[in-house]
This record gives structure tokens, C-alpha cells and sequence, in this order.
């Protein structure tokens, strides 16, 4: 039998292409073999973790609910120290309210108006400021010059002017016509009785932006006004602003209340107005939560 050398050739070359070719297949399947373990492993461990992420979160809420259940138990025991403790606190007195800023809503400032007539107290008036006392036209400035009785100089002293016949107007009832004038001018808004003296000034600060009104502008011309006058300044802030004006009060010198919007804050709003002194809440600058000898009462109690 002839043995053709060039056929034999072919068959070898066949034989170690097939036979590379399983090698090949065989190594991919080890390989794929491995690749699926690989993937198997990690999800085993993905699952692992997202159970216990699951176990987290249910413990978190279980606590957050928790924590919201005992805030509901403070909050309502609060209201009701509150209601035991502020009734005739404020008996027969009148109370005139200046906002100065955009952090108190009507609602609240409502819920202020509330505490203090619920401790026996009237709010004779609410006026909130609504931008700097300034003018930069001529006819304003000679129109208001006319109702100063040509008393004001101009800029800051201007603004001192109309502070100062504003605050007369609020707590003494005097020069009323400076009122309207003000509003016509968007200077201020204001309603309520403005008949009769006042027994305290409660001035509601603090904003949700930079304070278009600096403290400067405003503020500080209505305390010195205030002062000037003898009464009584109490200043409060709400627990919402982005911008506290809190500190700059304190400063003057003047009793503050911060977060006056929660349980806590209107029993030392109350207390404050009705004379006890001090810087009261909870940021920067207050001292004690409420005042000491009220504490010491309800211990006692």
C-alpha cells in the first residue's frame, strides 16, 4: 500500500486542529464554568447586604417612629404645662406687635396672638415692616417731611425720625396720621387698635432669605425708639428662618425668646412679657431654656 506523504500531512494537520480546538473549547469552558461561580458568588453576597440594609432600615424606622411618638408625648405634655401655667400671666395687659422680616407667617403670628390672650393678654395692634426706612425720591421725602413737621434730616436720620412717630403711633397712640402714611409709602402693614398707652413691645424677627431690612435699617432705630419710651422689649424668633436677626437684639439688650412657634418657646414668651428677663431658647446666644424661679415653681408644684 503507497502511502501519499501529502495526504498523511493533511490528516496530521486535522488532528492538531481539532485537537487545538478542543483544547480552546475545553479552556472556554472552564472558563465560562468559573466566570458563573464568580457571578453566583457576588450575588449571594449583593442579597447578603441588601438584607441586612433591609434589617437597617427596618430598625431605623421602628426607631424614628419611636422617637416621633415620644416628641408627640413632649410636645402635648409641654401644651398642657403651657395651658396650667400661662392663664392670667398677662392679665389685663396690652401687648403691641412689630414683625420685622418674613419668618413669621400669619398663621403663626397668629398662634402668638393666641398665647398671649390665652394668659390673659390683649395684642392692641400687629405691624409689620415691610422694607428699610428710606427714601430715595423727593416728593416722598418732602411728603414725609411735611407729616415730621420738617423735624428729619435725611438718610439715617431720616429713618430715626420715622421710627421714632411710628413707635408713638404703635404704643402711645400718638401722631396717627403717620400710620396711613406709611402704608400708602409700602413701608409698613398694620391693623388693630392703636387707642390707648401699651404695656409691651413684642418684636417678631428673623428671615428665610438675606434680610432685605439689616438690622441697621430697622431694627435698631425701632429699639432705641422703644427704649427711649420706657417700655418693655421683648423680641422673638420663630424656629424656621435661615437668617436669625436673634443675636444683634441681644446685643441691645434686649429679652429674647427663640423657636416662640413651639410649646416651649411660648411659655417663655409669655414669661418674658410678663417680666421675667433673659435670653430664652435653645441657639447661640440663649442662655437658659426658661427662666430659673418658673422652673423652681414647677418643681415645687
Amino acid at each position: 500500500m503507497v502511502v501519499d506523504i501529502r495526504q498523511h500531512i493533511i490528516t496530521l494537520a486535522a488532528v492538531f486542529l481539532a485537537l487545538g480546538m478542543g483544547i480552546l473549547i475545553g479552556m472556554a469552558l472552564v472558563e465560562d464554568r468559573a466566570l458563573v461561580d464568580q457571578q453566583r458568588k457576588m450575588i449571594d453576597r449583593l442579597e447578603a447586604d441588601f438584607a441586612a440594609l433591609s434589617r437597617d432600615r427596618d430598625q431605623l424606622r421602628a426607631r424614628l417612629n419611636l422617637l416621633e411618638s415620644e416628641l408627640k408625648a413632649s410636645r402635648k405634655l409641654l401644651e398642657e404645662i403651657f395651658s396650667k401655667t400661662a392663664v392670667g400671666r398677662l392679665q389685663g395687659r396690652r401687648i403691641a406687635i412689630i414683625a420685622v422680616g418674613d419668618s413669621l407667617d400669619d398663621k403663626e403670628i397668629q398662634g402668638v396672638t393666641q398665647a398671649i390672650e390665652y394668659a390673659g393678654g390683649q395684642v392692641s395692634s400687629i405691624t409689620k415692616v415691610l422694607r428699610p426706612f428710606s427714601l430715595s425720591k423727593e416728593d416722598d421725602q418732602t411728603e414725609m417731611l411735611g407729616l415730621l413737621g420738617g423735624r428729619a434730616g435725611q438718610g439715617e436720620e431720616f429713618g430715626e425720625a420715622l421710627m421714632e412717630d411710628l413707635v408713638s403711633a404703635v404704643v402711645g397712640g400718638g401722631n396717627l396720621t403717620i400710620v396711613p402714611a406709611l402704608e400708602s409709602l409700602g413701608f409698613i402693614a398694620c391693623k388693630g387698635d392703636m387707642v390707648g398707652p401699651v404695656d409691651a413691645a413684642l418684636i417678631i424677627t428673623g428671615t428665610q432669605t438675606q434680610p432685605e431690612i439689616p438690622y441697621r435699617d430697622a431694627g435698631a432705630h425701632l429699639v432705641n425708639a422703644l427704649k427711649a419710651r420706657g417700655m418693655r422689649i421683648v423680641v422673638a424668633e420663630p424656629s424656621g428662618p435661615t437668617v436669625s436677626q436673634i443675636k444683634n437684639y441681644i446685643s441691645s439688650g434686649c429679652t429674647t425668646v427663640d423657636d416662640v412657634d413651639t410649646p416651649l418657646g411660648r411659655i417663655a414668651l409669655v414669661l418674658a412679657l410678663a417680666g421675667a428677663d433673659g435670653n430664652f431658647g435653645f441657639r447661640d446666644g440663649a442662655k437658659r431654656i426658661l427662666p430659673n424661679d418658673f422652673l423652681a415653681q414647677l418643681i415645687g408644684q
